[in-house]
């Protein structure tokens, strides 16, 4: 697995912060803990850009759901409209393996609006929050095919806390439990952008 040198600098600099779940805080690997919301979020997007599965896995609940932009799975009969946890291991093992020839990524995540609570069963006790993110996402692959791959979407991630962490330490820490592409917010002059849900489904087995 291969992790970028500047990571914990990049820890402080992101926007929307970072983490780690099943392992809990202070586990050294250079990435902030999911103690809140925004942390989750930086952890995701540090551990894209050093290609790390592991550590993105652990930013996903186990029950995660990943939602295609509903327009261009109308469009494309080729597009599934959702896919799972198992299915976005899959994806980014394949990705992130060498054989992919994935030279490097960058991923910038930035809150737009004001996180909006999700009411749970009972008055009062909230059951996630949800975050609207801009999404700038450059995937560069080099070899015998190369090509770059432009994203520039709209994000929107619900997130939880964490129940086996909550049990296993008494931390509160946080995972995202659904993502949902939105409609692209700023095309970039210049580059043709595709959605995050179609450049995932580049990689995806048997595509």
């Amino acid at each position: 697995m291969r992790r970028k040198t500047a990571l914990a600098m990049a820890a402080m600099m992101l926007v929307v912060g970072c983490s780690s779940s099943s392992t809990g805080p202070g586990d050294g690997n250079g990435y902030p803990d999911r103690e809140s919301p925004q942390a989750a979020l930086a952890k995701l997007a540090l551990a894209y850009e050093a290609e790390d599965v592991e550590a993105y896995l652990d930013c996903l609940s186990e029950g995660f759901v990943f939602f295609l932009n509903e327009d261009e799975c109308i469009g494309n009969p080729g597009l599934p409209m959702s896919w799972d946890r198992d299915t976005e291991e899959q994806i980014h093992e394949t990705m992130f393996a060498e054989a992919a020839n994935v030279d490097s990524v960058h991923l910038s995540l930035s809150t737009f609006g004001s996180p909006v609570e999700i009411p749970g069963p009972q008055p009062g006790d909230p059951s996630g929050w949800q975050f609207n993110e801009n999404v700038e996402l450059v995937v560069k692959v080099g070899g015998a095919s190369p090509a770059l791959y432009t994203t520039t979407v709209g994000a929107r991630f619900e997130l939880q806390i964490d129940p086996e962490a909550l049990a296993a330490s008494g931390d509160t820490l946080w995972e995202i439990r659904q993502w949902e592409d939105l409609d692209p917010y700023v095309p970039l002059s210049g580059r043709e952008s595709i959605s995050w849900g179609s450049l995932k489904n580049i990689f995806r087995s048997g595509d």
